[in-house]
């Protein structure tokens, strides 16, 4: 039984005329018609009676007006409820980030949103871990990611920055004198990393690994406050350049670059793009369009 042919059936019964109907629906009079008559044949009955002077409903058809207006009804109401959240979706999107400051986002999202000020952008901030458990449980569509390995293409990627990871320890620390912490000299330190199961933490443990160290790790997470616990005792925290860049300033602490050098590129992980919505596709083309713009100034 099809939907329109019912508001058609709606629209005759007021109108009790098919050619003010079918004027009132845009329609061809035999059309309308056709309509009404393919909705009879569903019902397995006669809707009106029809004379050269006047139609009527009939029995049945007076029965199936209240119904007819209801689902006339409905569908229209159902009908705007999705263009109204077809219109919101062009024109806001979801953006997961880790902190802040980390991925120049501050960048992107003040030139994104002078740009395009009619996008509203929506952030969720959480952890590595969080970010990609909502990605894969559909709660979002863009986050900050690190470049997945090449053999587990769990979303799709774009870089944005390229970046090491830094020691951070304090400076009376025997291996704060040298110009960089060397992995291998790592093998007796107690170690500050990343939150478990990060993206960052399973790069650091590779590396480590890979040198022959089996760490020792005193502490795990990317709380500000770690610095704190840092300068109590003689751990040393291995973190992203980003991360290290916020104690630049620190008299009691310095950072030295780890060697050899550990480093990873970050960006955004998106779904296939046909799975985007047009607000989504729009950010994540500026941000590749702007990452190609200031990539072509540092070649100049």
């Amino acid at each position: 039984m099809d939907t329109q042919y019912i508001r058609e059936f709606a629209v005759l019964a007021e109108c009790q005329s098919f050619s003010k109907a079918a004027e009132q629906l845009y329609l061809a009079q035999p059309t309308l018609s056709k309509h009404i008559q393919a909705l009879e044949n569903s019902l397995g009955c006669r809707l009106f009676v029809r004379t050269t002077r006047k139609m009527e409903l009939t029995e049945a058809g007076g029965i199936f007006l209240g119904y007819a207006r209801q689902i006339a009804s409905l569908a229209s109401a159902g009908e705007n409820a999705v263009q109204a959240a077809q219109k919101k979706h062009l024109k806001s999107l979801t953006l997961g980030i880790q902190t802040p400051e980390y991925f120049d986002l501050i960048y992107y999202l003040k030139n994104f949103r002078e740009e395009y000020p009619y996008i509203t952008v929506n952030i969720i901030e959480s952890d590595d871990a969080g970010l990609r458990e909502m990605f894969f449980h559909h709660q979002l569509n863009l986050f900050t990611a690190i470049m997945p390995p090449a053999d587990k293409n769990s979303y799709c990627f774009l870089p944005l920055r390229k970046t090491r990871f830094y020691a951070i320890l304090r400076k009376d620390h025997r291996l704060a004198s040298g110009p960089y912490v060397s992995l291998s000299d790592l093998a007796s330190e107690r170690l500050m990393l990343p939150a478990r199961g990060s993206a960052q933490s399973q790069l650091i443990l590779a590396a480590l690994k890979d040198s022959g160290v089996t760490p020792d790790i005193s502490y795990e997470g990317t709380s500000e406050r770690s610095a704190d616990i840092l300068k109590h005792c003689m751990d040393v925290s291995l973190h992203s350049a980003e991360f290290a860049s916020d104690f630049s300033d620190d008299p009691d602490v310095c950072i030295r670059p780890v060697e050899p050098e550990v480093s990873f590129t970050y960006g955004l992980g998106y779904r296939d793009l046909e799975e985007l919505s047009v607000a989504e596709s729009r950010y994540l083309a500026f941000c590749r369009e702007l990452t190609a713009e200031n990539t072509a100034k540092r070649k100049l």
